[in-house]
């Protein structure tokens, strides 16, 4: 799947602060009459300075199919170890702010900011710990799961190599269109010519 996404995190506020103060936006004798028009204005006045600033990074995001047996209490399980992650990062944040002085973390106090960061990053690294650790929740759905499958089939020798197969990822692969059969001709002509 296509996406265009702009790299947020290297926007420099205090920057784009003072590029947006000197823009037709800050000048309201600039301003059309028509709400419309404004909010084309505003819209291309904006995505001007941020092509400037922060251009568009066009990638493909390729989606990745859920596991059969990864179920709410798997993805709850995985969400709060992001969400300890989340804090962690953004307290660590605010430790190195409040110890270098910026002027944003002035009312910090730069030790209880470090031991918040050092607090957080233990809550994090615990519940990874136990989220990765092998009598997790997702491991024994997995194992419960296909021991499910395997049990459910054992009489049926054809479905239960259909199960292993699947078990062990060796699907069918999906046809690709990035190669046409001209091509696949020539790559095959010129392996069996080295051969020769």
């Amino acid at each position: 799947m296509p996406i265009s996404s702009r790299p947020w995190r290297h926007l420099d506020i205090q920057l784009l602060r003072s590029v947006l103060s000197t823009s037709r936006l800050s000048r309201p004798e600039d301003w059309p009459s028509d709400t419309d028009e404004f909010a084309v204005l505003y819209a291309d006045e904006l995505n001007c300075l941020l092509d400037q600033r922060l251009p568009l990074r066009h990638f493909v995001r390729r989606q990745r199919p859920s596991d059969p047996w990864f179920d709410k209490e798997c993805r709850d399980a995985k969400r709060s170890t992001r969400r300890l992650e989340r804090a962690y990062t953004a307290a660590n944040r605010r430790a190195a702010a409040a110890t270098c002085g910026c002027s944003t973390a002035a009312r910090l106090d730069p030790a209880t900011a470090v031991a918040k960061a050092a607090a957080a990053k233990a809550a994090w690294c615990n519940r990874r710990r136990a989220y990765r650790a092998p009598c997790d929740v997702r491991r024994r759905k997995c194992t419960d799961f296909w021991r499910g499958k395997l049990e459910a089939n054992s009489s049926n020798p054809r479905q239960l190599w259909r199960l292993v197969d699947d078990l062990l990822g060796r699907g069918r692969v999906p046809e690709s269109s990035a190669i046409d059969v001209e091509a696949f001709n020539q790559f095959s002509l010129r392996k069996l010519s080295a051969y020769d």
